[in-house]
């Protein structure tokens, strides 16, 4: 089967001390409306597209054969600082062709490689939870942890929600799970697969004291690889004993302490989206696979 490149819309929180509130979907179309020379791609743009709908939610478990870390995995000042901002979004958006397996295919091939994947990444499947007898903040992780998987469907054409100059946000925002992350124990990881008219979308919602940006891309390379057949290149390290700070654990502490004292409160949930940017991204290769993998299991949310 062939592959497809994706294009990438990315986008962040944005914060500020007094509140942090939803943008509007159409101010940047509004606001470059001044501009004679992208009226008319401006006003076209701003065109409502078909809504997103949701029409299957399940959890993809970690296999049997990985073994979960011995005990929790607790927070450094460094990562401490995200528990108020957590949340860190992406959306890849493929282009199909006539080619393209039925979009069933696609789901199984993503779930499947999704739970080999979580065999090396089982931390991203765990909580991150509030350890009241020292203050900490850690990950939790179990023989029952999954990642949410939700499947989406919209009528509209990928290729207008990827090439318009002004992006449609509302469609963009409906595109990543939506996880609450403002209060503890809260899961690390969701993602979300959406059927589009000529393509596929595929976004992921992680908390950002989990992963950086560039953790967050070498789990979606490791995945892609997965989809793929192959095997990744490289395994993650979660030994929190390599990460060297003079008195690391009370800095931990007195961090929380400062930036997040109602824990188990965090922070808010709610987010802004800056404008996407087009990015460089793995490819997600969408046919079937080459190699059998553990099949995804189906796990109750906690």
């Amino acid at each position: 089967a062939p592959r497809t490149h994706p294009r990438t819309a990315k986008y962040k929180p944005r914060c500020t001390r007094a509140a942090v509130r939803p943008l509007p979907s159409s101010a940047h179309a509004h606001a470059r409306l001044d501009n004679p020379h992208r009226r008319a791609r401006s006003s076209r743009s701003i065109i409502p597209m078909s809504p997103v709908r949701i029409t299957d939610s399940t959890y993809v478990g970690v296999p049997e054969t990985a073994a979960p870390p011995p005990g929790p995995i607790r927070f450094t000042a460094m990562e401490a600082l995200w528990v108020v901002f957590p949340v860190l979004q992406h959306v890849l958006l493929y282009e199909g062709d006539d080619d393209m397996p039925p979009f069933d295919a696609i789901l199984e091939s993503l779930r499947s490689s999704l739970a080999a994947t979580l065999g090396s990444f089982a931390p991203l499947a765990g909580k991150l939870v509030h350890l009241e007898e020292t203050g900490d903040v850690g990950i939790s992780c179990s023989a029952s942890d999954g990642v949410r998987f939700v499947v989406a469907e919209c009528d509209a054409d990928i290729r207008r929600l990827a090439g318009d100059e002004e992006h449609d946000l509302r469609v963009l925002e409906a595109l990543v799970p939506e996880v609450d992350m403002g209060r503890l124990p809260t899961a690390l990881l969701a993602v979300q697969a959406t059927r589009f008219e000529g393509g596929v979308a595929v976004g992921l919602t992680v908390h950002h004291g989990a992963a950086d940006g560039r953790a967050l891309w070498t789990f979606v390379e490791a995945w892609a690889t997965a989809c793929r057949g192959e095997t990744p290149a490289t395994t993650p390290c979660f030994d929190r004993s390599l990460v060297k700070m003079p008195a690391g654990d009370e800095l931990a502490r007195s961090v929380l302490r400062k930036f997040a004292p109602n824990l188990p409160s965090g922070g808010t949930s709610v987010i802004s989206l800056r404008r996407p940017k087009a990015a460089h991204s793995p490819n997600l290769h969408l046919g079937p696979r080459r190699h059998p993998t553990p099949e995804a299991a189906h796990c109750p949310p906690q």
